[in-house]
């Protein structure tokens, strides 16, 4: 897997050791690191009603089914193994997407209220 290359995710420790190391987010995880992956796929336009209070809010960064389901749905998009879980390959085409759609998101979701 390639560096981290998109604003929005390239700077948190979590998400780089998810393409570095092998970690995984799941449900049940919470955190900076969770925000910025449902950010990323609101970016892409998959829906996170419950973690966004239905798009009024910031992502709430609590990996709930809400954000399984929107993983699985962006797997299933770019031809991943549809497990809801965000593993290296997920999160590396994630990433590569943003990327290529100039994301620029980190320092709205990083510096606001919500996030901190």
């Amino acid at each position: 897997m390639a560096d981290l290359r998109s604003k929005l995710l390239s700077n948190d420790n979590t998400i780089r050791s998810v393409v570095r190391d092998g970690v995984e987010l799941k449900k049940g995880d919470w955190g900076d690191a969770v925000r910025l992956l449902q950010a990323g796929l609101i970016e892409l336009g998959f829906h996170l009603p419950r973690s966004t209070k239905n798009g009024s809010e910031y992502p709430d960064g609590i990996f709930s089914h809400d954000t399984v389901s929107a993983i699985a749905a962006f797997q299933s998009r770019e031809s991943l193994p549809a497990t809801g879980i965000a593993d290296a390959a997920t999160v590396d085409r994630l990433d590569l997407l943003l990327w290529r759609n100039n994301c620029n998101l980190a320092e709205t979701v990083r510096d606001s209220a919500v996030c901190r």
